[in-house]
């Protein structure tokens, strides 16, 4: 029996739904989350084109700086997304914002 709990469903790596070991589904995960990244990163590049303004930190980024919305700081902060003008029907732009989990 593996003593490690798995990341996926929080139980030992014998439980019934779980079929790989904790390597494996760490590798899995991994995977997975880097896939939906890239599938997000693309969506702000499509309203970037569209000629909606993203925001990070209060000013204007460029298609280069996307990624740091991901950015793990080590100080239990991350990036919030907040999506203006979609109350009224119309986005008008993008701004991401530090927050921190206390």
């Amino acid at each position: 029996m593996c003593p490690k709990k798995c990341i996926l469903y929080g139980r030992s790596r014998c439980a019934r739904r779980c079929r790989m070991g904790c390597d494996e589904m760490k590798a899995y995960v991994k995977k997975v989350i880097l896939r939906e990244r890239a599938r997000y990163l693309q969506w702000l590049e499509g309203f970037e084109e569209k000629g909606i303004p993203i925001f990070i930190d209060d000013m204007p980024a460029n298609r280069a700086e996307f990624p740091k919305i991901f950015e793990n700081k080590g100080d239990g902060c991350c990036y919030m997304g907040d999506y203006i003008g979609v109350d009224e029907g119309k986005l008008t732009e993008i701004r991401f914002d530090r927050v921190w989990n206390y």
